[in-house]
């Protein structure tokens, strides 16, 4: 081969470079061939790529930086920072972050009980900063996503119920669409993605909701008394529960204790009353 490329050289001198270049071996792949003459030009691009995905982190480091101060350089451009964040709470953005959550290795290894680690939360809102597709969060908008967090673990116990963060997030979208974010909310809590929920399971859906309203609109500001106000969400969201278990038996000819998705929404649609009282209009941050 080196004859043809005109390197004309020693029998022993080929044979020496051959044993090196094959370890010992009496054959020698043209993939190993390949790899070897091309070691020294690929280990060359590795550190040259690494040095610039390095540059490209500072860069993007820098701007972030640079962003989070300009967005709080006064009270207006504070306001205004908030206000586009809360447009991002879309049903949609919702469902993608719920999707990246159950991603997450502490959900899956939580036996079944959804419980979010604060640190979990922060793992993942950082990981939408860097995303290339879909809804992108600036990098100090992950504060307001752990203050929201914070809001929600009200016992400040460091973890909340996943269903419960995903439903005060819910209830700080800007969608108008509620009818959107109940059936969401549906299939937060059927975990076993049939499409179908039981009663009992309506009851936890709605309490769950109940008990995030408060938090959402910032109700609690002044209440020291956690225990009584949760009670009267709790008595709340049996209310709601009770009301829309006596439409869907009785309008809706519901039997056998299941309840799909779409026979929920269309029991909301009909009950303008309830789906008020269990979502309301947008919530300003």
């Amino acid at each position: 081969m080196l004859q043809m490329i005109t390197l004309p050289m020693d029998q022993r001198i080929l044979r020496q470079l051959f044993d090196k270049a094959s370890g010992g071996d009496r054959a020698l792949s043209m993939e190993e061939l390949k790899t070897l003459l091309l070691d020294k030009t690929i280990r060359k691009l590795r550190f040259v790529m690494e040095g610039f995905n390095s540059k490209q982190e500072r860069v993007q480091t820098h701007i972030h930086r640079f962003i989070r101060r300009l967005a709080h350089t006064e009270d207006v451009s504070r306001t205004r920072s908030i206000d586009r964040f809360q447009r991002k709470l879309t049903v949609d953005f919702v469902k993608e972050l719920w999707q990246s959550l159950q991603k997450h290795p502490s959900l899956k290894d939580s036996a079944g009980d959804g419980r979010l680690e604060r640190s979990a939360c922060s793992e993942v809102m950082e990981s939408f900063v860097a995303k290339e597709v879909g809804t992108r969060l600036l990098a100090y908008e992950v504060l307001f996503m752990e203050r929201i967090f914070d809001r929600a673990d009200r016992r400040r116990r460091g973890s909340v119920a996943l269903t419960e963060f995903l439903c005060m997030l819910l209830l700080l979208s800007p969608d108008i669409d509620r009818l959107a974010k109940a059936a969401l909310i549906f299939d937060f809590f059927d975990s076993d993605s049939d499409g179908c929920l039981l009663y009992e399971q309506i009851m936890t859906m709605f309490l769950c909701i109940c008990s995030q309203r408060p938090m959402a609109e910032e109700n609690l500001r002044h209440v020291y008394d956690l225990d009584f106000q949760e009670e009267l969400s709790a008595q709340e969201g049996q209310h709601a529960y009770e009301l829309a278990l006596w439409h869907l038996q009785q309008t809706s000819k519901v039997e056998g204790g299941i309840v799909t998705k779409r026979e929920l929404v269309e029991a909301l649609e009909r009950m303008p009353d309830l789906l008020d009282a269990l979502l309301p209009g947008a919530v300003r941050m």
